[in-house]
């Protein structure tokens, strides 16, 4: 049976940093890399307490104060994305500093999640975009709902979202005023998930709505149909350009990538067909992920504060508890735009 002594070993680290990270202490400063690799290696040695130990406690206790989260992704994927990572960490970062308890109540992936919870926490934060039907249910049990990302308008519920579509255009401006007319893109629709972690719709991302209304206002022409990818990952964005070098057709001189794996996808598929960056196509994407700033070219892209996004919501929940919270509110969160090779004008 796998120990804690043994997630150290995988991890090189100390047990105790183990115990710490695993048991979510909000008061242990750590690396983020650090944390990555415990949970990295507390999921490859089949260490089930590395994420689920604070969702299936069976005395768990919550009531009027405490600010419960709910999560719209799998355990694996918050392991390998560091935008979720950076989301959970800004979440107990807030609550550190409003001294608000906080727990982790299960994912809708989850088997047998305990809905029961979600009536007794003074708020609830979800990360990720819920359908209709959802967000009833939830609101029957508790009105005090905040989702982190949800970025449509008119929604019942507080929420928190990246400023996206604003630097969408500042990344169109930037590749226009490089000298790029003929921009294409790629991404993905946004799922929105129901009671059993499945997508009941799909509704169009921000970037994909700004870049069309962008390119229209500017009266260029679309040079390539966008890419709708059907799923966020690296392995689609290769597959999709792949089949569009295969089938002979003009590609753009620039492409906007809705996220930095997206990104990653179009760099593999670029130098398997010998097409240079940006000197044949600039790239140009969302997330700033680490691996990023080490691609030749190293990439451009936008860097979101995704612990700012943690920590707003937290600070939404802790009005509702408090009962200073009025009406609906959307808060936006800043990001910034890294410039770096990949969409240079070549000259």
């Amino acid at each position: 049976m796998t120990t804690i002594r043994d997630v150290a070993r995988e991890a090189e680290v100390s047990p105790a940093t183990v115990s710490r990270v695993l048991n979510d202490d909000t008061t242990f400063k750590v690396a983020e890399t650090t944390r990555q690799k415990i949970l990295t290696a507390a999921t490859k040695l089949n260490y089930s307490q590395a994420i689920k130990k604070q969702r299936s406690r069976k005395n768990r206790r919550v009531n009027g104060t405490t600010i419960g989260v709910i999560t719209t992704y799998n355990d694996l994927r918050e392991i390998d994305d560091p935008y979720f990572l950076a989301i959970r960490n800004g979440l107990k970062k807030g609550a550190y500093l409003k001294q608000r308890k906080l727990e982790f109540l299960f994912s809708l992936h989850d088997t047998n999640p305990n809905w029961k919870l979600v009536k007794q926490c003074g708020a609830i934060i979800v990360i990720g975009c819920i359908d209709q039907a959802l967000c009833d249910y939830i609101m029957q049990h508790n009105a005090n709902l905040i989702v982190i990302d949800e970025q449509r308008p008119g929604q019942p519920y507080d929420t928190v979202h990246n400023d996206f579509a604003n630097q969408t255009k500042h990344l169109l401006d930037y590749l226009f005023e490089q000298g790029y007319r003929d921009i294409g893109f790629i991404g993905a629709a946004m799922p929105l998930f129901d009671r059993e972690g499945q997508p009941s719709q799909f509704v169009d991302d921000v970037r994909y709505t700004a870049y069309m209304a962008w390119m229209a206002k500017q009266h260029l022409p679309i040079p390539l149909a966008p890419i709708i990818l059907p799923d966020w990952d690296t392995q689609a964005a290769i597959e999709a350009l792949n089949t569009l070098i295969a089938s002979k057709v003009h590609l753009p001189s620039a492409m906007i990538a809705a996220s930095d794996p997206i990104a990653l996808g179009l760099y593999h598929a670029c130098q398997a067909n010998n097409i240079s960056i940006p000197n044949q196509m600039a790239v140009v994407s969302f997330d700033d992920i680490e691996v990023t700033r080490f691609l030749v070219p190293p990439l451009t892209t936008v860097h979101p504060d995704a612990t700012m996004l943690g920590q707003s919501a937290i600070n939404l929940a802790d009005e509702h508890i408090r009962g200073l919270a009025e009406g609906t509110l959307r808060i936006k969160v800043p990001s910034k735009l890294i410039i770096r090779d990949s969409g240079k004008q070549v000259k």
